[in-house]
């Protein structure tokens, strides 16, 4: 049997919209409510993929994300398509900046968020937490070709952000948009212990690609391997957790990237980052 060569042109828009919303089952919105008179607001803050790790639950996302995340009052989460108010008590929640360089845009750039069990029994309701170490597992035994299917960087775009008309009691309502960006990635390189993807983006004339792709920090990189099916219909053979985004790289070229984590940082660096960090609030 011989591999068939497929441009990313050749998927029908439906297939990423499936993609999409598939993915955006693991992934949440960070929230930042504001009071303010007469009414309150709310603002985008980021982006995460909600994992288990072990018997923990909790939110991968970047560090400097987490560094702009409230301490106290109230967390939002955006975890649905309708329309909701979901705050945690950010005393509640362990804010966890795992890995953090010098250089912003060089990296290493990983946070986590970990939950307690009565949230994460309510985030579960409408949303899934993929387990680290079973998804590790499945990319070991694939070992799948970076050139293998398509690639999305999944998150929140505030660009989409949008001020809705009052409904259902609400005076002011934000609708918060889970933008899927798929693409595909240069390969995998090393700095020290970490991993890193590029995940270029065209831009000028003819380019569809948001101005900013702010609010995608900490947003999930995933591979989606593909095959064909005799009728022609594509279909994804797996969904792999493969990074997370973590920074916008401009410039005066026709095309843009978004550094993102690799596999190495998520699968093995994570687990030892997040055991010396629990263990040091513990101890």
């Amino acid at each position: 049997m011989t591999a068939e060569e497929v441009l990313i042109t050749d998927v029908p828009r439906e297939t990423f919209d499936e993609f999409g919303g598939l993915l955006a089952n693991y992934t949440v919105g960070f929230v930042k409510p504001e009071m303010r008179q007469p009414y309150n607001d709310a603002f985008l803050a980021g982006s995460g993929t909600l994992v288990q790790i072990g018997e923990q639950h909790g939110i991968l996302t970047a560090h400097h994300v987490i560094t702009g995340l409230p301490k106290i009052g109230k967390l939002g989460l955006v975890l649905s398509w309708d329309l909701h108010q979901f705050t945690l008590d950010a005393t509640n929640v362990a804010m966890l900046p795992l890995a953090r360089g010098p250089d912003d845009s060089r990296g290493p750039d990983l946070g986590f968020v970990a939950l307690a069990a009565p949230d994460v029994e309510t985030i579960a309701a409408k949303k899934s937490f993929l387990n680290i170490e079973s998804a590790r597992k499945k990319v070991v035994e694939t070992k799948p070709d970076i050139q293998d299917g398509v690639w999305a960087i999944v998150g929140f775009l505030d660009e989409e952000t949008k001020k809705e008309p009052p409904q259902r009691g609400y005076t002011d309502v934000r609708a918060f948009r889970c933008f899927p960006i798929f693409g595909f990635v240069e390969p995998c390189y090393r700095e020290g212990s970490f991993d890193y993807y590029e995940f270029p983006f065209p831009r000028g004339e003819g380019s569809v690609a948001p101005k900013s792709f702010g609010g995608m920090s900490g947003g999930g990189l995933w591979q989606v391997p593909m095959s064909k099916r005799k009728d022609g219909q594509f279909e994804a053979e797996a969904f792999l957790l493969s990074g997370v985004a973590f920074y916008e790289v401009t410039s005066d070229k026709d095309e843009g990237t978004i550094r993102c984590h690799g596999r190495r940082s998520v699968y093995r660096k994570l687990p030892e980052l997040l055991e010396k960090a629990t263990s040091n609030k513990t101890a």
